[in-house]
């Protein structure tokens, strides 16, 4: 009492005590403070008041009363006013289970009956009928409550497989398998769904046709693309090997390429595709043989960029410029150009060079697409790179190849290459969109039994 115990109110309630002078016979204290401490004395109260009231009805027999109902009805206030202000004690479970007593009395033998086996069943016409009584006549036991909840669910899982069955989105279906198996339930789209998890298998080859079909089917291209890129993953994992550049169609036949000059030929059909200082006495792919000479200069500039060869003429940066413009102006030499890339960053020991050779293959990534017949190759190519080296190429080659408007319009410039490098004009990831945050279906993920 007295002083002491309004310090000991200030430490209980944990109040600022910046906020607080002490005098010799009382507390100043500022509005915030007035308003927690009146806020806390309801509440305090109003539990102490209600703790009274449920004593009483609890002691009283109502069999004894003019009018019973009243006490139930006053029972059912005190119980609603305890879920309101979050009264948890052995007196307010009394009370509960006092009315639920009541209302079952009052739930006729065949609504009962009819609310066992809708529970029991999980069957939705037979839950949309009871629940109809319930509601009509506002009952409030543990089991009515149950069947509100179990009926709204199995609507939501009805909808939700409907709706997941049109994309075959793997997120979408497992919270409908989830919420479906959780309450033993199920229909036609939940028992595809789980032929799909438990006969192809999650993300396998045959799973990932199976929603391409779907996505087909519903001409949605984003997704046809996103899980193209997903086949990709799976089909490169298990036979990338039958992708190495040296099996690439649009590379001439190595014993072809060394045999078009006269000496040292075996050595240069096992080098084709391995870095080399020295230049190349003909293009590496099957384009026009009037472009030889052409191919020829054209690696000599990959050289002279990667500092592979001295110039004095131009800097390097000018000489990848001529290459850049190159590949945008002249889409035949486009496939010669990575070509000729992938051959100077295989084997290559010299860090300078192998840094300055990716970032011309970024460059022409952002700038134009290799070929259909080359793609899969260049892909397997980045893929078979340190993590960190090939992240960034791997986007970028898949931007280029399904972004809508990806490349570059106009001719490139010295700015356009060190925007590219520093990350200024970033990728075009459109096709990687996915649907928002919070999905419709995300309620689904919340166990049943744990939602209030």
């Amino acid at each position: 009492s007295g002083k002491k115990g309004c310090q000991d109110v200030v430490s209980f309630l944990n109040l600022k005590k910046e906020n607080i002078r002490e005098g010799r016979t009382m507390l100043l204290y500022r509005a915030m403070e007035h308003r927690v401490l009146e806020l806390k004395r309801n509440i305090i109260m109003e539990k102490r008041k209600m703790n009274q009231t449920l004593k009483e009805l609890i002691n009283t027999d109502p069999s004894k009363l003019d009018e019973p109902e009243l006490h139930y009805e006053r029972l059912a206030r005190a119980v609603r006013a305890c879920k309101r202000y979050n009264i948890q004690n052995a007196l307010s479970e009394k009370a509960k289970k006092m009315l639920n007593t009541y209302i079952e009395s009052r739930i006729d033998s065949q609504t009962k009956n009819l609310l066992e086996e809708a529970i029991t069943e999980k069957d939705i016409d037979k839950l949309e009928r009871v629940c109809v009584i319930i509601e009509r006549e506002q009952y409030e036991t543990e089991k009515c409550k149950l069947a509100l909840r179990m009926r709204d669910r199995i609507h939501l899982i009805n909808r939700e497989s409907e709706k997941a069955v049109v994309t075959l989105d793997t997120s979408h279906m497992e919270a409908c398998l989830f919420a479906a198996t959780e309450l033993d339930f199920t229909n036609d789209y939940i028992d595809y769904f789980r032929w799909m998890f438990d006969t192809l298998g999650k993300d396998s080859e045959k799973f990932v046709q199976e929603q391409m079909r779907q996505a087909v089917k519903m001409q949605d291209l984003k997704r046809q693309l996103r899980l193209n890129i997903k086949l990709k993953d799976l089909v490169f994992d298990k036979i990338g090997q039958s992708f190495a550049i040296q099996n690439c169609p649009i590379l001439k036949e190595c014993e072809d390429w060394a045999a078009e000059k006269l000496f040292g030929r075996d050595k240069l059909r096992q080098n084709m595709m391995l870095w080399t200082q020295d230049e190349i006495h003909s293009h590496l792919t099957t384009i026009d043989k009037k472009n030889k000479k052409e191919g020829k200069e054209l690696f000599k500039m990959i050289q002279i960029y990667m500092t592979d060869r001295e110039n004095k003429n131009k800097t390097q940066d000018e000489v990848g410029l001529e290459i850049i413009i190159k590949g945008h102006s002249q889409s035949e030499f486009r496939n010669e150009i990575y070509c000729q890339l992938i051959k100077q960053l295989t084997n290559n020991n010299k860090t300078q060079s192998v840094n300055r050779g990716w970032n011309l293959l970024n460059i022409c990534l952002y700038v134009f697409p290799p070929s259909r017949e080359l793609e899969n190759y260049l892909e397997v190519f980045i893929r078979n790179q340190p993590r960190e080296r090939k992240e960034r190429s791997l986007v970028a080659l898949q931007s280029i190849l399904y972004s809508a408007n990806a490349g570059m319009k106009k001719v490139p410039s010295l700015k356009d290459m060190q925007d590219i490098l520093n990350g200024i004009r970033p990728i075009k990831r459109d096709f990687l969109e996915e649907p928002p945050d919070a999905p419709t279906w995300s309620q689904l993920t919340v166990s049943f039994y744990d939602e209030k």
